[in-house]
């Protein structure tokens, strides 16, 4: 049997309520993730692409596999190969990987880099162009002024819609 490890990168969506609503609530009420008005149900999908509604804080969406190695061996196979398999594996198209398009890590930038479980040192709070900083209690409440909520991070103005 061939042990296959797969070595991905990125960032995924998963839209769902948080304690301490219930988890199929699809407009979150109590937790800190809800949908905001305009926006669909929260529907509990996990997406490697193509968001659905995201925040303007947020990461960038998308999820590509950085690596494949079999039984211990890398191979930079092409993806698009639709005859590559395990059983064939050295005959796989190749890929040649551009130095270029790598997308390294930058911790000096806050990003949570591959095998870590938290940001950096100094990367606790967002940057909040124009707001302020805020954070969500246990019980689901923020510290914002009672004319906005908490989101990413941020105090953000409610819209009435």
């Amino acid at each position: 049997m061939s042990v296959i490890v797969c070595s991905f990168a990125g960032w995924i969506q998963i839209r769902l309520a948080t304690n301490p609503d219930p988890p199929d609530e699809p407009r979150g009420i109590s937790g800190y993730t809800f949908a905001l008005p305009g926006e669909p149900a929260l529907d509990r999908l996990l997406r490697t692409s193509d968001p659905v509604a995201p925040r303007s804080h947020g990461p960038l969406i998308g999820v590509a596999v950085r690596a494949v190695t079999v039984d211990g061996v890398a191979h930079d196979i092409f993806l698009g190969d639709m005859n590559c398999s395990l059983a064939n594996i050295d005959s796989c198209l190749e890929c040649t990987k551009n130095d270029n398009c790598d997308d390294t890590c930058q911790p000096e930038n806050c990003e949570v880099c591959f095998g870590e479980t938290e940001p950096p040192p100094g990367c606790d709070m967002p940057t909040c162009d124009g707001s302020d900083p805020c954070k969500i209690d246990n019980m689901g409440n923020s510290n914002c002024p009672a004319d906005q909520f908490c989101s990413t991070g941020c105090c953000v103005p409610i819209v009435p819609g």
